[in-house]
């Protein structure tokens, strides 16, 4: 999981101490306070029915196609109509299936990225953009994200080496709708058992029907918080709390 972790942060050039770390699955919240505590990253969230957390976002997704393209057109002879062809050919394919959905062209969106590179680079870096495509500000855009990632840039000729367009549609039906009621009242622990969290002794550890957390109520740690499919572990030195759409919001500290 920390090398998952690292592939996503810094070896993308992003400091995972300005993250949150979205902890789903029925194991994942098991371990993520250690995990943030690794990579010093202050906050944990768990989202309500996080262990069907991936197949809810199917269930909620927006409704989209994607189309990528190889390009390759160099900086230094840049040919706006033939992009916007292009565009608009992809375009127009993308949203076929949408429309044929009973989706308005008005309800849909479109995304466009360019994957640039410099002249003989092997990696490309992605690019949003706002069509019609404006060579200038491609460029300084590529400059200032290939600075950030790699430590340098240059003013030396780069090349659009592949054009992706995603167009979307509304989802049917919300995230937001699926949340699960708050709890009134005060919870009190399911039981209390001795836990290990390091080597030198175990330490008495409340049990929590998750369920039961109103958002009102901070739990301290060490507890274990359980729902039917997945378990929860709140460290020695961290604190948790639920909110009102039952999403849990553990603040990491340091161990106790």
């Amino acid at each position: 999981m920390a090398r998952a972790l690292r592939r996503v942060t810094v070896e993308r050039g992003v400091d995972a101490r300005a993250c949150v770390l979205l902890a789903f699955g029925g194991a994942g919240p098991m371990h993520a306070v250690a995990l943030a505590r690794a990579f010093g990253i202050a906050r944990v969230v768990v989202p309500c029915f996080s262990s069907v957390f991936s197949a809810l976002g199917c269930l909620t997704a927006e409704r989209s196609y994607a189309e990528q393209r190889t390009f390759h057109m160099p900086s230094d002879s840049w040919d706006g109509a033939r992009l916007e062809s292009v565009e608009n050919d992809m375009r127009m394919r993308l949203s076929a299936p949408l429309l044929a959905t009973g989706i308005e062209q008005q309800q849909l969106e479109t995304h466009h990225v360019a994957l640039i590179r410099y002249a003989g680079q092997s990696d490309t870096v992605e690019i949003p953009f706002t069509s019609p495509g404006n060579p200038t500000q491609l460029g300084n855009d590529f400059r200032a994200r290939h600075r950030r990632i790699y430590g340098f840039a240059t003013d030396e000729p780069w090349e659009l080496d592949t054009l992706r367009i995603t167009v979307t549609g509304p989802a049917a039906q919300r995230m937001a709708d699926l949340a699960s009621s708050p709890a009134n009242g005060r919870a009190s622990p399911m039981a209390v058992a001795d836990c290990w969290f390091d080597a030198d002794r175990p330490v008495e550890t409340p049990r929590y029907e998750r369920g039961t957390l109103a958002p009102s109520l901070v739990i301290h740690g060490p507890a274990i918080i359980e729902d039917a499919w997945s378990t929860v572990v709140v460290h020695p030195g961290s604190t948790a709390h639920a909110d009102e759409r039952g999403n849990l919001h553990i603040d990491v500290g340091a161990p106790a």
